[in-house]
């Protein structure tokens, strides 16, 4: 009887030691741990919070297309800029998706992919007033841009000392003032100009126009995905994917891609 139980687990181990050919031996994304990245809660349209609380925007489907292509399901956490880079540097985030913000990944110890889109800065003005593009043409004028942004740290650096400069928290709050007279001029991103304007019902109501800017000083920290320094193989990993599934394309080409569903934590 004894050799018959040794006999019988024998074949047991043998059965327990094969291949499981019925089974798929590439992992699914199921299989494969979730990569955390943090995004901002309000900058429409590159990434926000609709109004289920999910995360959407067209920088938000860019890093989705990104994750299918790694096979890798990624799950967004929004939060201030500030909390995001420290959750970052904590090991609590694998990326952070920096849109338009200044940042210096050598003191913060990051490192940045190639831009997910990018990013084309215009003046935006009323259709009736003279074109402005030059820092002498905003001379006593009042010029708006996003508080914090590369813009903001740009027109300090080269228009400060001609326009009379005023920054902004939010974008919508720019754009009621431009709308109102109150702006002179504002100056932003492609995108942002024809999702919150050109491209809206505001365009019926008032008619504006837009002067293409050629900043050669502009930080190259817009539209872009921060890692750790430590990081590398992931670093890898996302560049990769991002030259396989990006075209290269301006922002505001973005607009007419088909979204993706996305994941918020």
């Amino acid at each position: 009887m004894k050799y018959l139980i040794c006999g019988y687990s024998i074949v047991l181990l043998s059965l327990l030691s094969l291949p499981a050919f019925a089974e798929s031996t590439t992992p699914s994304v199921a299989d494969k741990p979730s990569l955390y990245i943090g995004i901002p809660p309000q900058r429409p349209p590159y990434a926000y919070l609709d109004a289920q609380k999910q995360a959407a925007g067209i920088l938000v489907d860019a890093v989705q297309a990104t994750c299918q292509y790694m096979q890798t399901k990624c799950e967004f956490v929004s939060g201030t800029p500030d909390q995001l880079l420290q959750d970052l540097q904590a090991v609590k985030l694998n990326a952070l998706l920096v849109v338009d913000a200044f940042i210096a990944p050598e003191v913060d110890k990051l490192q940045l992919t190639q831009p997910l889109c990018k990013p084309k800065p215009l003046f935006i003005q009323k259709a009736d007033a003279s074109v402005r593009s030059k820092p002498e043409d905003f001379r006593g004028a009042n010029l708006g841009v996003l508080e914090g942004s590369i813009f903001h740290i740009y027109l300090l650096d080269e228009y400060s000392s001609q326009a009379r400069l005023k920054a902004y928290p939010f974008a919508d709050s720019a754009v009621f003032d431009l709308v109102f007279g109150r702006l002179d001029a504002l100056f932003a991103e492609e995108a942002m100009i024809k999702a919150r304007i050109t491209d809206t019902s505001l365009e019926g109501y008032l008619h504006f126009k837009v002067i293409e800017a050629d900043p050669k000083t502009l930080p190259a920290t817009a539209m872009v995905l921060a890692l750790r320094e430590q990081d590398t193989d992931l670093f890898k990993d996302i560049n990769n994917a991002l030259q396989a599934t990006l075209k290269g394309q301006n922002c505001a080409q973005l607009l007419a891609t088909p979204t993706t569903k996305s994941t918020k934590k």
